[in-house]
C-alpha cells in the first residue's frame, strides 16, 4: 500500500491510472501467492510421502518375518536394519518438509530432540553408507541454524538451497535401503507360500498347476465345490487371498520408487527456482509433480 501511495503522489496521474496501478500490484500479489501456496502443496506431499515411505520400509521386516513363521531358519537381521535406517531417515526427512511449509506460511518452528537423535542414530546403523550420515547430519544442522530465523520466504530459499541436496542423498537411500531388499523378501514370502499350501494340496490328493499361483487366475482358476471339497475349496480362497497381497504389495515397490523419484523432481525444481520461488513458472512446473506425488501416496495407502 505504501507503493501504491506514494505513486498516487506523482504529479498528472489521473485516477485512472491509479486504478490500473494498483490492479497490476493485486495481481503480482496474487501470482506470488499462487506460487508459494503451490510450494507448500508441495511440502505437504512430501511429508505425507514420507509417512508412506516408512509404512514400506516396515514391510521390508515384516515380511521376513512372516516368512520366518514358515521357514523358522530365515535370518531377518538386514532387515530389521533396513527397517530402521528409514525410520530414522524418515524423521529428519519429514521434519525438513513440514518446515518447508511453516516456513512458506511464515510461521515459528522449532526442532524436536527426537528429530537430533534420529539423525545420530543413522551413524549407528551397521554398515550404513557414510554419505547418508553426512546428509542426515548436515539437514539436521540446516533445520536448527534456521528455526530462530525470521520465517520470511529468504528463509525459504536458505532452506532449499542449504537443505535440498542432502534431502535429495537421504531420499536415494530409502531407494536402496527398501527397493531390492523388499522385493526379495516378498519373491521369498511367495515361494514359502506355495511350499505351504502345496504341501497341503498334495496331503488332500488335488491337483495343482504350476506355478501354484495359476490356480488363482480367473480363466485358469480351479472350481471346487463347497458340498464335494468343502477343506480344498476354503485351501485355495485363503492361498490366493495371501497371494494377492504379495502381488499387490510386490506392485507397490514400483509406486514407491516413483514417489521418491517424484519428490528428488521437485526438490530439483525447488533448488533451481530458489531464488524465485513466487514465480509463475515454478508454480506451473510443480503442479504435474505434486499431481505424481499424490498418486503414488494414493496407491501405497490403499495396499499399506
Amino acid at each position: 500500500m505504501r507503493i501504491l501511495n506514494d505513486f498516487k503522489k506523482i504529479p498528472g496521474l489521473n485516477s485512472n491510472s491509479s486504478k490500473i496501478f494498483f490492479l497490476a500490484i493485486s495481481v503480482l500479489s496474487l501470482s506470488a501467492c499462487a506460487s508459494l501456496e503451490a510450494v507448500s502443496k508441495t511440502s505437504t506431499n512430501l511429508t505425507t510421502a514420507s509417512k508412506n515411505w516408512e509404512n514400506v520400509g516396515n514391510e521390508v521386516l515384516a515380511t521376513c518375518e512372516r516368512s520366518k513363521q514358515i521357514e523358522p531358519v530365515t535370518r531377518c537381521e538386514r532387515s530389521k536394519t533396513a527397517s530402521e535406517e528409514v525410520q530414522a531417515v524418515n524423521t529428519v526427512l519429514k521434519r525438513y518438509f513440514e518446515v518447508m511449509g511453516e516456513a512458506t506460511n511464515e510461521k515459528s518452528f522449532t526442532i524436536e530432540a527426537g528429530v537430533g537423535s534420529a539423525a545420530s542414530s543413522i551413524g549407528e546403523i551397521p554398515g550404513i553408507d557414510e554419505a547418508k550420515v553426512k546428509a542426515a547430519s548436515g539437514l539436521f544442522s540446516t533445520l536448527s541454524k534456521w528455526a530462530t530465523a525470521s520465517l520470511r520466504e529468504k528463509t525459504l530459499q536458505s532452506l532449499i538451497e542449504e537443505g535440498g541436496e542432502n534431502a535429495k542423498t537421504l531420499i536415494n537411500g530409502l531407494d536402496q535401503a527398501v527397493s531390492a531388499p523388499l522385493l526379495d523378501n516378498l519373491n521369498e514370502e511367495e515361494k514359502n507360500l506355495a511350499s505351504r499350501f502345496g504341501s497341503w494340496f498334495i496331503n488332500m490328493n488335488v491337483q495343482t498347476p504350476i506355478p501354484l499361483s495359476n490356480m488363482c487366475l480367473p480363466d485358469k482358476a480351479i472350481q471346487f465345490d463347497r458340498n464335494n471339497g468343502g477343506q480344498a475349496y476354503l485351501l485355495v480362497q485363503e492361498y490366493c487371498r495371501s497371494q494377492k497381497i504379495i502381488e499387490d504389495r510386490k506392485k507397490a515397490v514400483n509406486e514407491y520408487q516413483k514417489s521418491l523419484q517424484s519428490a528428488q523432481k521437485a526438490l530439483s525444481e525447488l533448488q533451481n527456482s530458489s531464488s524465485s520461488l513466487s514465480s509463475d513458472s515454478l508454480a506451473e512446473t510443480l503442479e504435474p509433480i505434486n499431481k505424481d506425488i499424490g498418486d503414488s501416496i494414493k496407491s501405497l495407502e490403499e495396499i499399506f
